[in-house]
């Protein structure tokens, strides 16, 4: 969670939400997001912004499927462990 000074309250980051592959099409994904998407109705946040990879086009239908839009936000990193180190030419 965080806060949108751009929106004035709290929004949700969501990134990686992922079902292991022997049990994709099984409707657990439907299920993990709807409960986070109800989770943030209830507590009255204002949006959730999904991080999702631009090659993975079968993900990204499953979220338009549930509402989510392409966004002009541009995420950057900084990775901080080195045990992450170029990481970055995974993106």
């Amino acid at each position: 969670f965080t806060i949108s000074t751009a929106e004035g309250g709290f929004v949700i980051l969501l990134e990686d939400l992922v079902v292991h592959t022997q049990y994709q099409g099984q409707g657990y994904g439907n299920k993990l997001l709807e409960h986070a998407i109800d989770f943030a109705k209830k507590k009255n946040f204002l949006r959730i912004t999904l991080l999702t990879d631009r090659p993975e086009n079968v993900a990204q239908a499953f979220f338009r499927k549930h509402g989510f839009v392409d966004s002009s936000m541009i995420p950057m990193r900084l990775w901080i462990s080195t045990q992450n180190e170029g990481a970055e030419s995974k993106q």
